[in-house]
C-alpha cells in the first residue's frame, strides 16, 4: 500500500512539473533611424512593410510611444537600462555605457535566461560581460546573423535576443532600376527641399526599410519553424527618427516618436493603445512578463496592464532630452496627449541633422543661394527659440510654435514646471544648473 501511495505521489509531482508553464522568450528588434510613421501599419502611403504590419496585426500597436532621446547611442543605453539618458552615464553619441549600469540582460541572465545582442552594438565594452553573447556579424543590414543566432542558441534555456539592425541608417546603396522604390515615389514633407537629390535619398531610405522588413519576416518564420512563436514576445521599435530635417536629433515628434509594436501570448491580436508610454518602460515590461522581480535601478514602469485595458491612463506625460550628437544640443522636452513643450535651455549648434546625402548637400546649396523658404531654412538657424510649444492635436508636424501666444501662456507655464520637477526628481544636474 505504501508503495502504491508513493508511486501516486511521484505521478502527481510529475504532472505538476509537466504543467508548469515555460518561461517566455523575448526577441527585441530595433531599427536604426526609422521614423515612427514610416511603416504601412502606421499610415505611410508608399512604404511596403508587410511583415511588420502582420506583426502588428498579431499583437498590439502603440500609437503614442516615445523615446527618451533622439540620438542612437543614448537611446539604446536608455532602453536597455530603463533609465533616462542623464542617469545612464551615456547621454552623448558614442559614449561608453558604464559597467555599473545594469542592462536588462543582467537581470534576465541571473534568472536563467540566455541573453544575446546580435547586430549593431553602440554601447561600448564595459557592459558586455552582463550578456552571454554580444556579436555584430558582417553585412550591410546588421540583420544577417539573426536567424543563425536563433538556430544556434542553447536549447535548454529561455532566451532574450536584442536584434539590432543598421537599417535604415546611412550610408545607402545606390537605387536599382528594378528596386522597390524610385525617386518619384518619395513623399516630400514641408521641411524638405523638393528636388531630384531629395527624392533619390528618400527612395533609398524606403528601400532599406523594406529590407529590414524582410528580416523581420525571417525571424518570425524561424520562430514558427522551431515551434516557439506561441511562447515568444516580439517587440519592434526604432532608436530615433529618420535622418532627415526636423527628425533625428530633434525633440519634435518626428525625432522622438517610435513605432512600437509588441506581440505575444498575453497580448490580444489586432489591438491598439493610444496610451502614452516611454521607451524606458519597455524593459520593466519584459521583466514582469518574465516573472523577474522589478529592478530598482530602472526608472521606467511596466505597461503590462495595457494589455488588458488599452485605454488606461498609463502616463500623463513623457520626457525626452538631448545632449550631444557630435555637436552640442541642450534641449529638454515634455509631451502629453495635447501639447509638446521644448526648452532650448542653452546653446545648441544645429537645429537639424543633414546626415542623409545627397539630400543634405542640396539643402545646403539652396540655403547658400537663398532659395529656401522660412521653414526649410530653419535647419541653418542656430538661434533656436528658448521655448517651443506645439498643439499636437492639430499640428502633427510641430510647425507652429505657440510659445509666444498669450492664449497658451498658462499651458506653457504648466509644462515648464513639469519639466523642472522632472529634472529635480531624476537629478538632471546639467539642466538644473544651466537652464535659462
Amino acid at each position: 500500500m505504501k508503495k502504491i501511495l508513493g508511486w501516486l505521489l511521484v505521478c502527481l509531482l510529475c504532472n505538476v512539473v509537466q504543467a508548469a508553464p515555460l518561461p517566455p522568450n523575448f526577441v527585441v528588434i530595433i531599427a536604426d533611424d526609422l521614423g515612427a510613421n514610416d511603416l504601412g501599419v502606421f499610415g505611410h502611403s508608399v512604404i511596403k512593410s508587410p511583415n511588420i504590419d502582420q506583426l502588428a496585426k498579431q499583437g498590439m500597436q502603440f500609437n503614442n510611444a516615445f523615446l527618451s532621446t533622439s540620438s542612437c547611442t543614448a537611446s539604446r543605453a536608455s532602453i536597455l537600462t530603463g533609465r533616462y539618458p542623464h542617469n545612464t552615464g551615456s547621454p552623448k553619441l558614442n559614449d561608453v555605457l558604464p559597467a555599473e549600469q545594469k542592462t536588462v540582460a543582467a537581470y534576465l541572465r541571473n534568472a536563467g535566461y540566455y541573453t544575446a545582442s546580435i547586430g549593431k552594438w553602440h554601447n561600448g565594452g564595459l557592459v558586455v560581460p552582463q550578456w552571454d553573447v554580444v556579436k555584430d556579424p558582417p553585412g550591410e543590414s546588421g540583420a544577417e546573423g539573426w536567424v543563425d543566432a536563433l538556430r544556434n542558441r542553447p536549447k535548454d534555456k529561455p532566451f532574450f535576443f536584442w536584434f539590432a539592425s543598421r537599417d535604415p541608417h546611412v550610408p545607402y546603396a545606390p537605387l536599382q532600376p528594378d528596386g522597390p522604390y524610385q525617386p518619384q515615389d518619395a513623399v516630400i514633407l514641408p521641411a524638405y527641399l523638393d528636388g531630384p537629390d531629395a527624392r533619390y535619398t528618400i527612395a533609398q531610405y524606403y528601400t532599406e526599410i523594406t529590407r529590414l522588413d524582410s528580416y523581420v519576416g525571417k525571424v518570425v518564420d524561424e520562430l514558427r519553424a522551431q515551434n516557439l512563436l506561441d511562447n515568444t514576445y516580439i517587440i519592434f521599435l526604432s532608436d530615433n527618427g529618420a535622418p532627415m530635417p526636423r527628425a533625428k536629433t530633434t525633440l519634435y515628434d518626428a525625432g522622438i516618436k517610435t513605432p512600437l509594436i509588441m506581440a505575444g501570448a498575453r497580448i490580444a491580436a489586432q489591438s491598439q493603445s493610444n496610451a502614452l508610454v516611454s521607451s524606458i518602460d519597455i524593459m520593466p515590461t519584459v521583466l514582469e512578463l518574465a516573472g523577474v522581480a522589478s529592478a530598482e535601478s530602472m526608472q521606467g514602469k511596466s505597461f503590462v496592464s495595457l494589455f488588458k485595458n488599452t485605454t488606461e491612463n498609463f502616463r500623463s506625460e513623457v520626457f525626452s532630452e538631448q545632449f550631444d550628437h557630435g555637436f552640442v544640443l541642450n534641449r529638454r522636452a515634455v509631451r502629453n496627449k495635447d501639447f509638446l513643450y521644448i526648452h532650448n535651455f542653452a546653446e545648441s549648434k544645429y537645429r537639424c541633422l543633414l546626415e542623409a546625402q545627397p539630400m543634405g548637400k542640396a539643402l545646403i546649396q539652396a540655403f547658400q543661394a537663398s532659395k529656401l523658404n522660412s521653414e526649410q531654412a530653419q535647419c541653418f538657424d542656430r538661434r533656436s527659440p528658448v521655448e517651443e510649444l506645439y498643439d499636437v492635436r492639430s499640428d502633427a508636424l510641430n510647425r507652429h510654435n505657440l510659445a509666444e501666444s498669450s492664449a497658451y501662456a498658462e499651458t506653457k507655464n504648466a509644462m515648464r514646471q513639469l519639466l523642472l520637477q522632472q529634472a529635480r526628481d531624476t537629478q538632471d544636474v546639467v539642466y538644473l544648473q544651466t537652464a535659462r
